[in-house]
């Protein structure tokens, strides 16, 4: 089935959801995986959250918890969450989160105040967490959770063979990087 989507990149069952800008900070690219049982968005985007899903998703998968790989979940409500469990923290409560990120008091209440607002930021009460190799199957289709920690500590890729894909995240492989903004990177 083909996605109505502009400039989506499809791979056979993964269908990369470009972001406004090219996926340029702060709204990001997402990743829709589909297979015969289940969907998966991963890292719904500020794009998502202004757009909505283009097609229905039976569970959000993190490849870690920053303010622009979140928003989209406002759009998502009711739909299971999972993220690595050493970044859960930041999706339980603004707290979490802003303890993840490690800012002076100085600049973290105008960033708190950014997530809420502008980034749609919202506790979530029911978080499933994985660790390292987890598999996920959606029928034909598996991903599988590699821990890649650094940008954050729950960081991690995910690999869908039956695509010959995997979606890196944060992990920067252009000339820039690396960019970490994290209390606990390395």
């Amino acid at each position: 089935m083909k996605i109505n989507w502009p400039d989506a990149l499809e791979l056979g069952p993964v269908t990369v959801l470009t972001g406004f800008e090219k996926g340029k900070y702060p709204h990001g690219n997402s990743v829709l995986v589909r297979g015969t049982d289940r969907s998966v968005l991963i890292d719904p985007s500020l794009t998502i959250a202004h757009r909505g899903s283009p097609a229905p998703v039976d569970q959000v998968l993190l490849s870690h918890v920053h303010e622009d790989h979140i928003p989209g979940m406002s759009r998502l409500q009711g739909i299971p969450i999972s993220c690595h469990e050493k970044d859960a923290i930041g999706l339980t409560s603004i707290d979490g989160l802003m303890s993840m990120y490690g800012l002076p008091p100085s600049v973290e209440e105008e960033f708190r105040q950014e997530v809420v607002t502008d980034f749609f930021y919202e506790p979530q009460s029911d978080v499933s967490t994985f660790s390292d190799n987890e598999v996920f199957d959606l029928g034909g289709v598996e991903i599988q959770a590699i821990h890649t920690p650094g940008h954050t500590q729950g960081h991690c890729a995910f690999l869908i063979p039956e695509a010959k894909t995997a979606f890196l995240g944060d992990i920067e492989l252009s000339g820039f990087g690396p960019y970490y903004f994290d209390a606990h990177s390395s």
